[in-house]
């Protein structure tokens, strides 16, 4: 799910659906009036963001290429599943041998993974 918003915080839900009524539609080309919107692509999670998601959102020629919004709002960046309380054993033992149990090597994956994102 991709949400759009226009600075929500500033605004009425009134002002919103015509800030949204700014997105038009040609010939199968999605476009944005002055690149004043919001995108909130969904929960981030770490290293377990979905590759679809990532190429839709974040490759070349993607939705933030073409809409070209102002601010990006990210949620539930970090999802430090190398120390989830929700893994089963199995899961914990698995990450253990697997190498993968670094909160350090989770937070720099993720700070490249934001700096990949940022636009300038």
């Amino acid at each position: 799910m991709i949400g759009i918003s226009h600075r929500p915080s500033e605004i009425s839900p009134a002002e919103a659906r015509v800030a949204v009524q700014t997105l038009t539609s040609t010939g199968g080309n999605v476009s944005a009036a002055a690149g004043d919107l919001g995108i909130t692509p969904g929960d981030i999670h770490g290293r377990r963001l979905d590759p679809g998601i990532q190429a839709t959102v974040w490759d070349d020629g993607g939705l933030l290429d073409t809409l070209r919004p102002r601010h990006q709002i990210l949620q539930d960046v970090l999802d430090f599943a190398s120390r989830s309380h929700h893994n089963s054993f199995f899961d914990q033992v698995a990450t253990h041998y697997g190498a993968n149990e670094s909160l350090e090597g989770e937070v720099k994956a993720m700070a490249e993974a934001l700096n990949a994102m940022a636009r300038p």
